[in-house]
């Protein structure tokens, strides 16, 4: 595999109306939703490709949204003064240094 693409961040105009960004929101989810119909009817397809591909497309999903939600903690952590973050344990700092490793 090769390197994972790097995410842009995608900024609202902070004048949109809550109805703009209620709407917004509401796409997203239609969207979404939309992906997983299709993606079930590929799923109980007698074809082994789009049953193969439905597999792949819902990996790929969950490990878009399993990035997302450090990046959101991480986020909030830059904004809190060092020493306003929690305490680790010696147990749970080797934890999150194999965590890093790992991701590269």
């Amino acid at each position: 595999m090769g390197k994972p693409r790097k995410r842009k961040l995608i900024l609202l105009p902070s004048g949109w109306s809550k109805p703009v960004k209620s709407g917004l929101l509401h796409a997203i989810s239609f969207a979404f939703n939309t992906m997983t119909v299709a993606r079930s009817k590929a799923a109980i397809s007698r074809n082994m490709k789009h049953r193969l591909q439905a597999d792949l497309d819902q990996a790929l999903t969950d490990n878009a949204l399993l990035r997302e939600k450090p990046s959101i903690k991480d986020a909030r952590w830059i904004r809190v003064p060092p020493r306003r973050r929690p305490y680790y344990s010696t147990i749970q700092r080797m934890r999150i240094v194999k965590l890093k490793a790992a991701r590269g």
